[in-house]
């Protein structure tokens, strides 16, 4: 090379997220390929390690859910393979390392007499080598909290006004709902970009991974109800939101969820529910869109668009 690259995307070479990245930044790929030993131990090959020669490193990495459920590669063992490929590339390269992770798991223990798995898993990924990490719909801000200023953590509403504008909803009969407390920040905040009515659904949980819906706060009788959350794990309380709406009125559910976690049997229970529609954005690979009510919504462009605003070329 004639001169050092500003940034250098270090990605597996199928992915979408680090082609869309390697476009915008004009930037070189410096792939790797990750694997599976029978015990789960992961297996990651670099091409042209020696090569890199750039400023600024970004290592993009994306849990699978296909690799979770036929493979039986837990988010454990994955998490475990990041850490493996943060350490090989800080060994062999000085400058600065970002990672470029869409869904981060272990951020919702982060309160107060809960254990904080969040905190020592931000220790980790420090400890192992990155500098900084970029990632979307981050559980909480007490999760966000963890990582210190060592984190940039964007919203993806503006994503799903777009996908929701292209739906061709009545304005006057569109609400946006959030399931729960946690998420009613976010879901009022859509909820106004569109211009449309916000309604929220208050939960118990009378043990961890159970919810029952108590009450509604607005009205959805007569209305599109879209509920939106950051992540649909065990489907329970999106299913749960779901046949409360129906049962006040609603004309019709959709569900937006940015972080398609699904648990084991969480995609049968969701699949089978009275949905309309439910979007999934692709911040989490291998996710299936059987049966055709189901879309997985690429997410990249605007993902990239997003780091674009706060690393640009120029700073450097």
């Amino acid at each position: 090379m004639n001169k050092e690259y500003v940034i250098g995307i270090c990605a597996p070479q199928d992915s979408l997220l680090g082609a869309t990245l390697c476009a915008a930044y004009d930037a070189p790929l410096y792939p790797y390929h990750l694997s599976w030993f029978a015990n789960g131990e992961p297996h990651i090959a670099f091409q042209h390690l020696d090569t890199i020669d750039c400023y600024h490193l970004f290592i993009v990495f994306q849990w699978n859910y296909h690799h979770a459920t036929n493979q039986h590669i837990s988010v454990n063992d994955q998490a475990m393979a990041l850490l493996f490929l943060i350490h090989a590339l800080r060994t062999s390269y000085r400058k600065k390392i970002t990672l470029i992770l869409p869904y981060i798991p272990y951020t919702r223990n982060a309160g107060k007499d809960i254990m904080c798995s969040c905190n020592a898993w931000a220790q980790q990924l420090f400890t192992a080598g990155a500098d900084h990490i970029i990632t979307c719909d981050i559980h909480s801000p007490a999760s966000a909290h963890c990582f210190g200023e060592k984190i940039t953590t964007f919203a993806t509403t503006p994503f799903w006004k777009t996908l929701l504008t292209t739906q061709h909803y009545p304005l006057q009969k569109l609400c946006i709902v959030s399931p729960d407390t946690g998420g009613a920040a976010a879901a009022q905040s859509l909820s106004k970009q569109i211009g449309c009515s916000y309604a929220q659904l208050h939960k118990h949980r009378p043990s961890k991974n159970t919810c029952v819906i108590t009450h509604l706060e607005g009205v959805v009788d007569g209305m599109h109800c879209v509920i939106f959350d950051d992540m649909l794990d065990t489907g329970n309380t999106a299913v749960k939101a779901c046949l409360a709406l129906l049962e006040h009125g609603a004309l019709s559910v959709t569900g937006c969820f940015t972080h398609g976690i699904f648990s084991p049997h969480a995609y049968h229970l969701v699949a089978n529910a009275p949905f309309s529609q439910i979007f999934l954005s692709n911040t989490i690979l291998g996710i299936q869109t059987q049966p055709s009510h189901i879309t997985c919504a690429d997410i990249n462009h605007f993902f990239v668009q997003e780091i674009i605003k706060g690393y640009t070329p120029a700073q450097y």
